[in-house]
């Protein structure tokens, strides 16, 4: 857990030009909602059953969400949020998939399906998810969330960030930055087939934010050339 944390917080995305090796120092400088984030993912990921989610696989959603987290990151600081205000976004993006444990936590075999049906199809997984079980991670993640007492921006930011433009949301908040962020990182991953690569265009037209995708693109294409594997 403490690798992980200060693997985060030494890449470039943070901008720090002193290596950091303290954990104190990490806490510093990614905010405590963020640690705590990362601590519950991390305790997930840790106590996952590997006869639910093979290691290979839960090693890249662990790469994603972190990913998603970096990305969300960078958005919100293209779009002038305070360092200070930083920490749902940075928490939303590791956590968006959680559903996507809890799914395959309680059915191994079902869920293995509905990839399997994913790939088969070139369906979007949540969309699959939909069909079969009536709703998606997104929104089992959000419920489970909610229940845990977390921010109403980040569980939002859960719930719809498959598609944002069915929530109320009118400004740039963690819902948009986490999107976009998902959508981008299946963009540069397309051999991983847990993302979605496509942006709702409505939705970012009806925050004021067309256009401002390229600029999105370059900054987390950036944090990409400069990091090492997860």
């Amino acid at each position: 857990m403490t690798a992980k944390i200060l693997q985060m917080v030494n890449s470039a995305v943070y901008g720090i030009r002193a290596e950091i090796s303290e954990p104190g120092q990490a806490v510093l400088h990614l905010g405590l909602d963020t640690v705590q984030a990362m601590v519950l993912s991390l305790s997930i990921f840790s106590a996952f059953d590997p006869h639910v989610m093979d290691a290979l696989e839960a090693e890249r959603l662990w790469g994603h969400s972190v990913s998603v987290s970096k990305f969300s990151r960078l958005i919100a600081l293209t779009e002038s949020i305070s360092p200070s205000d930083l920490d749902p976004y940075q928490s939303a993006g590791l956590l968006h998939d959680i559903g996507k444990l809890v799914i395959a936590s309680a059915d191994p075999t079902g869920y293995r399906k509905i990839e399997e049906r994913s790939i088969s199809t070139g369906t979007a997984q949540w969309l699959v998810e939909s069909e079969v079980l009536g709703c998606s991670h997104a929104e089992i993640g959000a419920y489970l969330l909610g229940m845990w007492g977390l921010p109403s921006s980040i569980v939002e930011a859960v719930a719809w960030h498959h598609r944002p433009a069915k929530s109320p949301v009118d400004r740039f908040s963690p819902l948009a930055a986490v999107h976009v962020a998902s959508a981008f990182d299946a963009q540069f991953h397309p051999e991983f087939t847990h993302g979605d690569p496509n942006l709702d265009q409505s939705f970012l037209d009806r925050l004021g934010l067309a256009g401002r995708q390229e600029r999105w693109m370059e900054c987390c294409r950036s944090e990409i050339s400069d990091r090492g594997p997860e």
